[in-house]
């Protein structure tokens, strides 16, 4: 019996390995391999994986890598190979998607990567592991033989209908103890996004809506509440993804989903299904890249960007799902400017996130072919970040690196947001005036919350920004900072709360208990805000009441 070490390297504790489950499920009526799994994520010390894994005395050792865990993994591989020739190691994942002969060559103690979907050739590579003579029958399987020829079988993909394949959920490494779990109900893409490890995979396949039920229901069990769906774009098929909004919302109404979407997609029908979800159930990751339409041509977007920006904003507006807008930076005739307006442009939107990143070159995708014609340069190991290109200098991209924290540390926090929405709404120049007043040296060291009020408020207040100010005050408050040493002009209110004032925040009944008030004056309203005295007051929400001025 062959002993199979599973070496699983995620990014952190909440994460777990995809691949393992599905691969083990394939595997599973044959009883002739041991599988033990060792797991561990970035932080874990590579001697210390090395002797875990050395432990389980394996005779192969197979991971999934990705840009993210290809160092770790093959600081591990290295060392036990140095511990254990006779192993072979062989490994999966996106990282090989690209022409891997210089990389076999280079690395000799792997012994053979996988293309495309593992649960094609890896039950046949592990009957045949030992003969070499039989590797040409494996699909996807890449590697040198001892005579030195580089093979390459090209790209597995599985040819029947998915729910053929067996549940990765009825597999004994399927991880329960995760926040959360990750799940596909579908595979391929047929949008044909240049930078996307997805572009041009084939037809969009799909598991049955029975399928999907039944996973979820095992979920449950298992009681799990939040799914990841590993599916590339979601909506790519519109019918389809109203109706599995239909199941969730009918069926598993207390579960959350976490969906990657493309916005150019959107349907009034599936805009409608959105609207009626419960109340947090969804969390939509909207890919929308760039509005630049030049940028947006040469990575396989559409030229123009207005039916993008506004299914975007349309999705924005839906108060019970979650929106984190994603934004990249680096793409081909795309200026920093460009970039400033991106980010301004979604922040009108007013998303819950928005995640700004450097364009990555990932191998086997088709913006990797193209990449010495657009005069991308990049970086030649992982994570494949742009470094410049003919219209972004290396320092432009450094400071829109810096504008990626900025807005992370900032727009993204709530009670933040607001003030950034309102100041940037003020001053189309917001963006790169406030980066320059922040300064690198502020953003390479973490601040806590107070220090960003404080820092973005004084902003506002030397520009002129009444709005975003008040903002910044009413959220200060909100939050249970200081009313005495805050940023807002505050006065200790020693009567009793006006009958006409409306309760926006907390609950009236706090009112009855020891407490004492501040009252703060807005251009249009004044507020009377409830705090519990004694040393346990800060940090507390008060009870908030409102009183309109007109």
């Amino acid at each position: 019996m062959l002993r199979l070490t599973w070496l699983s390297i995620c990014s952190s504790f909440s994460h777990s390995s995809a691949a393992l489950p599905r691969l083990e499920a394939a595997c599973d009526s044959d009883n002739e391999v041991h599988w033990t799994v060792v797991r561990g994520t970035l932080h874990d010390r590579p001697e210390e994986l090395t002797c875990r894994v050395w432990a389980t005395a394996p005779e192969i050792l197979a991971a999934t890598v990705y840009l993210f865990n290809r160092n770790a993994v093959l600081e591990v591989v290295g060392r036990l190979k140095a511990l254990a020739p006779e192993c072979l190691v062989v490994l999966g994942g996106p990282e090989w998607l690209g022409d891997n002969e210089h990389f076999l060559r280079t690395h000799p103690e792997v012994n053979a990567v996988f293309r495309g979907e593992g649960e094609v050739g890896f039950p046949l590579w592990l009957r045949s592991a030992r003969a070499p003579h039989r590797w040409k029958e494996v699909p996807g399987l890449c590697w040198i033989d001892s005579g030195g020829l580089c093979h390459d079988n090209g790209r597995a993909r599985f040819s029947g209908e998915l729910d053929a394949l067996p549940a990765p959920t009825r597999s004994r490494f399927f991880d329960w103890s995760k926040p959360f779990v990750q799940l596909e109900t579908s595979r391929g893409c047929p949008c044909r996004c240049t930078f996307c490890t997805s572009a041009g995979t084939g037809p969009l396949r799909h598991f049955s809506v029975d399928r999907v039920r039944q996973e979820l229901q095992t979920c449950r069990k298992h009681g799990v509440r939040n799914v990841r769906l590993l599916d590339r774009t979601f909506n790519a098929d519109p019918p389809r993804a109203r109706r599995l909004l239909n199941l969730f919302r009918n069926e598993f109404p207390d579960l959350c989903f976490h969906l990657e979407w493309r916005p150019e997609l959107l349907t009034p029908e599936l805009l409608e299904a959105l609207r009626v979800a419960p109340e947090g159930q969804l969390h939509l990751e909207i890919g929308l890249q760039s509005i630049c339409p030049t940028a947006r041509g040469v990575v396989g977007r559409t030229r123009e960007p207005e039916a993008a920006l506004a299914a975007t904003g349309a999705l924005c507006e839906l108060r019970n799902l979650q929106t984190h807008v994603d934004l990249l930076a680096g793409l081909p005739n795309q200026t920093l400017h460009d970039v400033f307006a991106d980010v301004r442009r979604t922040c009108e939107l007013g998303p819950d996130e928005i995640q700004l990143e450097i364009l990555k070159v990932l191998p086997g995708t088709p913006l990797a072919t193209i990449a010495g014609r657009q005069r991308l340069r990049y970086a030649p190991t992982p994570p494949y970040e742009v470094l410049c290109t003919p219209q972004i200098t290396v320092e432009a991209l450094h400071t829109a690196r810096c504008l990626s924290v900025l807005t992370d540390r900032f727009y993204n926090v709530p009670g933040l947001r607001e003030g950034v929405r309102a100041a940037a709404g003020a001053d189309p120049e917001f963006f790169p005036a406030f980066l320059g007043y922040v300064g690198d040296e502020r953003l390479a060291r973490p601040q806590h919350l107070q220090a960003r009020f404080r820092l973005l408020h004084a902003f506002a207040r030397e520009r002129g920004m009444g709005a975003a100010a008040e903002f910044l005050e009413y959220h200060w408050l909100c939050r249970g900072f200081s009313p005495e040493h805050g940023i807002a002009l505050t006065e200790l209110w020693r009567d009793r709360i006006p009958p006409d004032a409306t309760l926006v925040e907390g609950d009236a009944g706090t009112t009855s208990r020891r407490r004492r008030v501040w009252h703060y004056t807005g251009r249009d309203a004044e507020y009377w805000f409830s705090f519990p005295t004694g040393s346990d007051r800060r940090g507390t929400a008060p009870t908030v009441y409102r009183r309109c001025l007109y």
